[in-house]
């Protein structure tokens, strides 16, 4: 019916904007991408100003997950009005989603100069500060945000920050802050659960750490570190099974390879625990600590050639 009434309409007025773009817009929708382009084009080229065209075309790339579609989008949207900030932020965090942090900075520096009472500028670089490795500048930049922002993201990259800097305590009362937005979001539950770790509560870590399986059996993060729990409560078969568990479904996962590695090799099981630190380098080629773990272990079997390969490998990865 819809479909109906917009070509009757188009009949009327063929060059109409909004029935063009609602028309596309279903179309879209409809999965006939090709007819809605079509129409989002005749509208640009006939009002190149109209940003409504952009945002469909935005909407469309972020649904199909192209980043440089909707890049694109929001660039131009922010061209033709440049006092959009939620394409201004938009574009920012588009940018730090695909490692652009100097393109998403100048976004937030212009932001915070022209909207100083705005948190989206201050959340924009918190978030590129963290991702530098600057956690105490982060904290700063993303608690000045949640005034104005109290979101899920705000309060979940606030705890990230507080976390590496040490902050327990205070990671843990954003990680919860976060679930008080979103009950349902994992990865804030994940991170109450790996802090309760660090802090040797092992009890209330598993605790959660069950919350998220209870919601979600094939979580391997949460399998993992659970299998962590059980391990520094020298519950090894436990932890084993459930390590093992968090490889099956994950096979990716370097941490939990990493930790059957060491198990492995700690009850004597050399070769086995040698099969497990390759995995886990094979698996983030880019971490350091791993690599050096198993050229040590290498160096400590005498087996100069492996040791050496493996240190090379790194070093071509990154000097």
């Amino acid at each position: 019916v819809a479909e109906e009434l917009f070509r009757k309409s188009l009949l009327i007025r063929p060059d109409n904007p909004p029935t063009q773009l609602g028309f596309a817009r279903l179309l879209y929708m409809t999965k006939r991408a090709s007819e809605g382009d079509k129409l989002v084009d005749s509208v640009i080229e006939k009002h190149p100003d109209n940003t409504g065209a952009y945002y469909l075309l935005l909407k469309k790339a972020l649904n199909s997950g192209d980043r440089v579609g909707a890049i694109t989008s929001l660039t131009k949207i922010k061209s033709i009005n440049p006092d959009d900030i939620y394409a201004s932020y938009m574009l920012g965090m588009l940018y730090l989603d695909v490692g652009k942090i100097e393109e998403a900075r100048q976004i937030a520096a212009d932001l915070m100069a022209r909207k100083p009472k705005h948190p989206a500028g201050y959340r924009i670089d918190g978030a590129a500060l963290y991702q530098i490795g600057d956690d105490e500048a982060a904290v700063e930049k993303l608690q000045k945000s949640l005034n104005g922002m109290p979101d899920l993201s705000g309060f979940y990259l606030l705890g990230l920050a507080s976390y590496r800097l040490g902050q327990l305590e205070q990671a843990i009362s954003h990680f919860q802050k976060a679930l008080d937005e979103v009950p349902s979001h994992q990865p804030s539950r994940l991170m109450i659960a790996q802090t309760l770790l660090k802090q040797g509560r092992i009890d209330d870590c598993i605790r959660q750490t069950n919350l998220v399986l209870e919601q979600d059996p094939s979580n391997a993060n949460a399998h993992n570190i659970l299998g962590s729990a059980y391990l520094l409560q020298k519950k090894y078969d436990l932890a084993m099974a459930e390590i093992e568990t968090a490889i099956k479904i994950n096979p990716d996962l370097a941490q939990a390879h990493l930790k059957k590695g060491l198990f492995n090799l700690a009850i004597g099981k050399k070769q086995q625990g040698e099969i497990d630190l390759a995995n886990a380098v094979h698996a983030a080629p880019e971490i350091l600590n791993t690599r050096l773990l198993l050229a040590t272990y290498y160096l400590r079997q005498h087996n100069y050639p492996m040791a050496l390969q493996r240190l090379e490998e790194g070093l071509a990865i990154s000097p």
